[in-house]
Order: C-alpha cells, then sequence, then structure tokens
C-alpha cells in the first residue's frame, strides 16, 4: 500500500516545496507590489517579442521626441518673431499715413510745397508709401506740385503712382498735363 501512495507522496512533496511556495510568493508579489500599466505593457510586450520594446528603439524615440518638441519650438518663436514684425510694419504704416493726413489737413491750400526742407521730407514719405494711398494723396494738389513730386521719387515708385493715377477717371485727362510740363522743362 505504501507503494501505490508513494507516488502521491512525491507529488505532494513536489507541491509543498516548489509550486505551492512560488504560487504564494506570486499572489504576494501581485497583492502588495503596485505595477503600473506602462510596465505591464512593456513586459507584455517583450514577451511577444514587438521590436518596439527594446532600449534602443526606446533611446530612439526619446531622442525624435526631443527633436519635434525642440522643431515645435522653433517654428512657434518663428511665428512670433514673424507676428511682430507684422505688427510693426502695420504700425509704421499707420504713422506715416496719419502723418501724412495730418500734413494734408494742416495745409492751407490743395498745392503742396515744392520746394524746401518739407518738399524732401514729403518725397520721402511718399516713397515709403503704399502707390495707392500716394495716389489719393496727390490727387488733390495741383499740376505743378503733382509734376515735381513725381519728378523727385524714385523711378519705379513713381511709375506705381503714376499708373495708380492714369486708372482713375477724374484724373487722366490732367496726366498728359502734368507728365508733359515735366518733359517741356527738361532740355
Amino acid at each position: 500500500m505504501t507503494r501505490q501512495f508513494s507516488w502521491v507522496a512525491r507529488a505532494y512533496r513536489v507541491l509543498a516545496l516548489g509550486v505551492i511556495p512560488a504560487v504564494l510568493a506570486g499572489a504576494l508579489l501581485v497583492l502588495f507590489v503596485e505595477v503600473s500599466p506602462d510596465r505591464r505593457a512593456s513586459a507584455w510586450a517583450a514577451l511577444r517579442g514587438d521590436p518596439g520594446t527594446t532600449g534602443e528603439e526606446a533611446r530612439r524615440l526619446e531622442r525624435r521626441h526631443a527633436e519635434l518638441a525642440e522643431t515645435n519650438r522653433r517654428l512657434a518663436d518663428g511665428a512670433a518673431a514673424r507676428e511682430a514684425e507684422l505688427r510693426r510694419r502695420e504700425m509704421m504704416a499707420e504713422a506715416l499715413l496719419a502723418r501724412a493726413l495730418a500734413s494734408q489737413a494742416a495745409a492751407p491750400s490743395p498745392a503742396a510745397p515744392v520746394h524746401g526742407e518739407d518738399f524732401e521730407s514729403n518725397v520721402d514719405l511718399l516713397n515709403r508709401m503704399e502707390p495707392g494711398t500716394a495716389a489719393g494723396l496727390v490727387k488733390a494738389w495741383d499740376d505743378a506740385a503733382v509734376g515735381a513730386y513725381v519728378r523727385a521719387m524714385k523711378p519705379a515708385r513713381a511709375a506705381e503712382v503714376v499708373n495708380r493715377l492714369a486708372a482713375d477717371p477724374e484724373f487722366k485727362e490732367r496726366l498728359p498735363r502734368i507728365l508733359g510740363a515735366g518733359r517741356d522743362r527738361k532740355p
């Protein structure tokens, strides 16, 4: 009878000395050791043999993440700089327009000065203005003043202003007189 139950005794000994303590140790670990979801997922991935779980792959992904963060930061800085430059240019254009309108309102007659320091500063102002705005200002001046200013402006800017003036039906008939008067004066 002892022989019949000897295999039971051996099985009990194996269970008592090996399997049961291992199961108890595993249960204690599960109960008392907190395993984060990330760690659990990486353990399962390692068991399955996923290629993205190696240390080298993790370092590569971290480097790529850092590169993307740096690129995003540089793009944000560039966008902020472009926006600041745009605001600065808008403020400068508004200031120039306000100055031009103030000088136009301060002038007692529609004629602009055709010599002196005011003439040079007005020519400089007209050269910096948009062609449409500059054309709108000089429309109200007399023919001699318009001719003097157009001749004193930078050639490319003067051509743009003259094109804008030529597009205006009210000013179109005055333009040949203004441009012709300039040709008559030059030798």
